[in-house]
């Protein structure tokens, strides 16, 4: 599939975006030391629209399309990794909430500025009480949560239903609550991703209105009123997913460029010419270029194949699913082994923080952690192809 130039509202936020580069490349430095994105990066990415490119265009928001909004993320990172993973975290939050009542659509989205993010792993409690719940629990990687408005969190209920409710909660219970209610602990000291600001949050014996609530199960789930456009068809591990991978094709490019720019004028020691003349350089940048292309592509055209499916109102596949969802892991190995290449290339230049080579190997290596970018989903992938059952369910929602 030939991939297709973004949208003209995607080019024009990716516009949006490089306006304010210098801004955020200078305070990157700022939310490495504070752990969080500093509020003049907040400030400036939330006026620019980018929290809000995938928040419903009926109560304000952006609302471009998928393939669209992965190069947004993706031009980000290149300036900034930690953000571009807020970028991911918000925007995916916005696909995961598509469920959402009318009237929580209309109080979470009321103030655009209040972005909505959180954390689904491990589900908390819930007890039925009259006119909803009683939530307890405890979540870790809240990313973005010292500048959101609302969060969202999962939980399994006590009980079959809430009172005055026939409804079966078989599945975890999505749960939206105002992100001052919660309680943040500060855990977020890492190896990279430093200024995400991903700290634990928990939620003690607090209410959660029963129209503040929705369940995922299937693919053909009712979505709000707000939110019936076409991005609100991407299959749940696409929305919330596969905007990792261009989180680290992004930060893969920069290593790249680091590494091609100071190979113009290092001369190592011991020799009389620059780097770029050594033959096992030549070698390394050309192999992490091959990688990141060739990932680069692949997810493009998945991403475009699926917007045109979603566009055109047809359901997605369980193969295309698949292949989305590979191409995602795909790419954030590829990324990986780019970065690790140039780290290794640029020798003690790359151990300095000053260097963004340094800082994108951080970063590198704490994006895989996260398990939407992990080996465990080769082998998601793997059981689909070999004629079984994902075992994710994320895959099929």
């Amino acid at each position: 599939m030939t991939h297709r130039v973004p949208s003209d509202d995607g080019v024009d936020l990716i516009n949006r975006v490089a306006r304010i580069r210098d801004l955020l490349a200078v305070e990157a430095v700022a939310g490495e030391q504070s752990r969080t994105l500093s509020a003049k990066s907040i400030a400036a990415l939330k006026t620019c629209g980018a929290f809000s490119m995938w928040a419903p265009k009926s109560l304000g928001g952006e609302e471009i399309p998928f393939n669209a909004g992965l190069c947004v993320i993706e031009s980000l990172a290149r300036i900034d990794a930690a953000a571009a993973w807020i970028l991911f975290v918000v925007s995916g939050s916005n696909i995961a909430a598509a469920r959402m009542t009318e009237a929580a659509a209309q109080a979470v989205y009321s103030k655009l500025d209040n972005y909505l993010c959180g954390s689904l792993n491990p589900p908390g409690r819930l007890r039925a009480v009259d006119g909803g719940y009683r939530l307890d629990g405890r979540w870790p990687f809240a990313s973005g949560v010292a500048h959101a408005g609302w969060l969202i969190v999962s939980a399994r209920c006590e009980a079959p239903a809430a009172v005055g409710s026939t409804a079966v909660l078989s599945a975890p219970v999505m749960c939206l609550l105002p992100a001052h209610e919660a309680v943040v602990h500060d855990t977020w000291h890492t190896l990279g991703l430093r200024a995400t600001g991903s700290s634990d949050i928990e939620f003690r014996d607090v209410i959660v209105p029963e129209h503040m609530t929705f369940r995922i199960e299937r693919a053909d789930d009712p979505r709000s009123p707000f939110h019936q456009g076409s991005l609100y068809r991407i299959p749940l591990s696409g929305g919330i997913g596969t905007p990792i991978a261009a989180v680290a094709l992004g930060n893969a490019r920069t290593a790249i460029d680091a590494v091609v720019e100071m190979s113009r004028l290092k001369v190592p020691v011991g020799r009389t010419a620059p780097m770029r003349e050594q033959p096992v350089l030549q070698s390394e940048v050309a192999r992490a270029e091959a990688e990141v292309r060739s990932a680069s592509a692949w997810l493009n055209a998945m991403a475009d194949q699926v917007t045109v499916l979603v566009e055109s109102a047809a359901a997605v596949p369980l193969e295309v699913r698949r292949n989305l969802l590979l191409a995602t892991v795909h790419a954030v190995q590829a990324s990986a082994s780019a970065v690790d290449r140039m780290h290794q290339a640029a020798g003690g230049s790359a151990i300095y923080q000053k260097s963004p080579i340094e800082k994108a190997f951080r970063d590198m290596h704490t994006l895989t952690a996260h398990r939407r970018g992990a080996p465990l989903q080769f082998e998601v992938a793997g059981k689909v192809l070999l004629g079984g059952e994902p075992g994710d369910a994320s895959l099929l929602q």
